[in-house]
Order: C-alpha cells, then structure tokens, then sequence
C-alpha cells in the first residue's frame, strides 16, 4: 500500500510477508465460518457466505479507504467480481468444513 504499491521490483520479502498474512486471515475467516454456522445453528455454506459478505464489505467500504494505496486497488477491481469473489470463497469454505466436521 501507499506510493510504491504498484512498483513491481520489489516483490520478494513483501509479497511473502503478504501471502502469509492472506493465508493466516483466511484460516481466521474459516475459523469464523465454523463458529457462526454453529452458534445460529446454519448450514457450513450459508455461514461462509454470510462470512465472506461481510469481509467484503468490511474491506471494501472501511480497509478499501484507509489509504491511497487501498483506494487505487478497490477502484482497479470491479466492485461486483469482488463481490462475488468473496461469496465464492466463502461458499467453498463451507464446502470443504462439510467433510471435515459435518
């Protein structure tokens, strides 16, 4: 983020640290899928895309304006792939806990 977000020359110790992160939140955001589903006493997919609804508009409408760097990918990315990105991740979340926990 911020005004070297788009230079493309220093990918290395950056974008692990990133992926890293991405993955950690993602466990934390199926962590939360599995919590929601069984408190409201839900199906796993119904809770994962609840999940992933409110993430993207969590990170759309609060992160997506927190700075310069943040606002220049929300206005790259159309608003509804994002969307559909995120009920897509969360429906397949709630897929894979089926096996796992169902």
């Amino acid at each position: 983020m911020g005004a070297e977000a788009g230079d493309t020359r220093k990918l290395g110790m950056v974008t692990l640290v990133g992926v890293c992160f991405h993955m950690v939140l993602s466990a934390a955001y199926g962590l939360a899928t599995v919590l929601l589903a069984r408190r409201l006493d839900i199906g796993f997919v119904y809770a994962g895309i609840a999940v992933g609804v409110f993430f993207w508009l969590f990170n759309h409408f609060l992160i997506g304006r927190a700075t310069e760097g943040a606002r220049k990918h929300v206005r790259f990315n159309p608003v509804w792939l994002a969307f559909l990105l995120h009920v897509l991740y969360g429906a397949v979340t709630g897929l894979v806990v089926i096996p796992l926990l169902g």
